[in-house]
């Protein structure tokens, strides 16, 4: 990558990696394996805001006094 994204660093980069043949084409994704992959990204997110919703909620319970253990359940 050479500097910031522009339409002349855009039209570089394809010219020049049209030059080496040794690099490998990426395959074009399914509909399939791309609906699997939002799944996976919506699921990412939304374990990581459950995460942060529930350390915030500790964080501000901890400025009143109340403190208390998770235990969670692993699957």
């Amino acid at each position: 990558m050479r500097g910031n994204n522009n339409n002349h660093n855009d039209a570089f980069a394809i010219t020049e990696v049209s030059q080496r043949p040794h690099i490998p084409f990426v395959p074009i994704k399914t509909v399939h394996q791309q609906d699997v992959s939002c799944l996976h990204r919506i699921r990412e997110r939304l374990i990581k805001s459950k995460s942060a919703l529930g350390n915030q909620s500790r964080g501000l319970l901890s400025e009143f006094g109340w403190c208390f253990l998770v235990v969670t359940q692993q699957s």
